[in-house]
């Protein structure tokens, strides 16, 4: 009776360990950052100061125009939309400056990307001089996807 008893303990113990090591296994695999996310990943290409912009747009002395250009990739496997109005800029201190309708030929403006499609184009922001911060990027529901780091002066 008593080697059942320890037979059954140990099946028992042997059973809680296989599904507590399965349990655990697949609590990791929820962690694992998604490699394709189903969005429009952004990447900066290049930031540069403007004083004037094409057709003698300026702005005051104080300001300067930061022109982000930026290339995306749509990870999803449906069309997803882009706009102008989903990216914009934080500074050092947590303020959000809209982006500017800008002149420039390859501005982003609005439009789809098809699945697995690319974009690339500029943002253009009336800035104080030299302000650093952060390109925040939302989706289609205004919901904060990716920050992208402007630390260059």
């Amino acid at each position: 009776m008593k080697k059942i008893i320890i037979f059954l303990f140990i099946v028992a113990v042997g059973i809680g360990i296989f599904f507590g090591v399965k349990s655990f296994m697949k609590s990791k695999e929820t962690l694992t950052p998604v490699e394709n996310p189903a969005e429009i990943v952004y990447k900066l290409v290049s930031i540069e100061r403007m004083k004037n912009l094409p057709g003698d747009i300026t702005t005051s002395s104080d300001n300067e125009w930061l022109v982000i250009k930026v290339f995306g990739q749509n990870y999803d496997s449906v069309k997803r939309l882009y706009n102008m109005y989903y990216f914009s800029f934080e500074d050092e201190n947590g303020t959000i400056i809209e982006n500017s309708p800008n002149s420039l030929t390859d501005a982003i403006l609005y439009g789809e990307v098809a699945p697995n499609g690319t974009i690339s184009g500029t943002i253009v922001f009336n800035v104080p001089s030299g302000l650093i911060g952060k390109l925040i990027i939302t989706d289609e529901k205004y919901n904060t996807t990716q920050e992208l780091t402007v630390n260059k002066r």
